[in-house]
This record gives C-alpha cells, structure tokens and sequence, in this order.
C-alpha cells in the first residue's frame, strides 16, 4: 500500500477548537495518545483509524471489544472500508460525520445523549 500523508481537520460539536493535523493517518480513541480521544466507557483505548492510501481515505476497526459502525453497518475488527463524503461513523455514544474535501478528510463530531429519562 502506498500511504501517503492525509490532512485531517476534526471539529468537535461543544465548540472546542478545530484541529488541523497533517500525518499518514490517525488513531480515534480514549487513550490520550490517540489524535481524537473520545472519553466513554463504550469506546475502546484504541477503537478506529484512518489512513490515506492514494487519493483515498480507509477507516479500519481496531477494537475487539466494543462496535464501530459505518452509515449504520457494523464493522468487523480489524475489517477496512473507504471514506466517503457524508460518511457517519458511530462509535458509543459518538457520530463523527466525513467531509472529503480536495486532498483533506474533515470529521465533525457530536456527542448523542441517549439513555432512560427519568419520570
């Protein structure tokens, strides 16, 4: 495969700033060492990642424990698909919706509050 470096820019929904990074690919996590940390029980240390071969991006599952969906089907560990635009991926209580600019990936995330109301 020929990995090439992607331009990633992730904004989140609560306002925080955007963030630019430009590398081969990037790690969506807990962990604090992962490029988008996601902060829930439901996500794994090291849950997805994305990578740019050629002029196109992949996502990759790299959690055995907890899911990852794409445009609502489920991936597989260790299972790869391409990125387009408009791409929603779910992971827990997390969307995180692709925009594939010219030679850039944008992902916007939001957070779903779901759960029982108490009555």
């Amino acid at each position: 495969m020929n990995l090439q470096s992607g331009k990633f820019t992730v904004t989140r929904a609560d306002g925080t700033d955007p963030l630019t990074l430009v590398k081969d690919g990037l790690v969506i996590g807990r962990l604090q060492s992962c490029e988008v940390t996601l902060n829930h029980p439901t996500v794994s240390r090291i849950h997805a990642g994305i990578n740019r071969v050629g002029s196109q991006y992949f996502l990759i599952n790299l959690s055995v424990s907890n899911s990852l969906t794409l445009n609502g089907r489920l991936l597989q560990s260790e299972e790869v698909d391409a990125l387009a635009d408009g791409d929603v991926i779910q992971l827990g209580p997390f969307a995180i919706i692709i925009t594939k600019r010219e030679d850039r990936l944008d992902l916007y995330i939001t957070h779903q509050f779901t759960g029982d109301v108490a009555h």
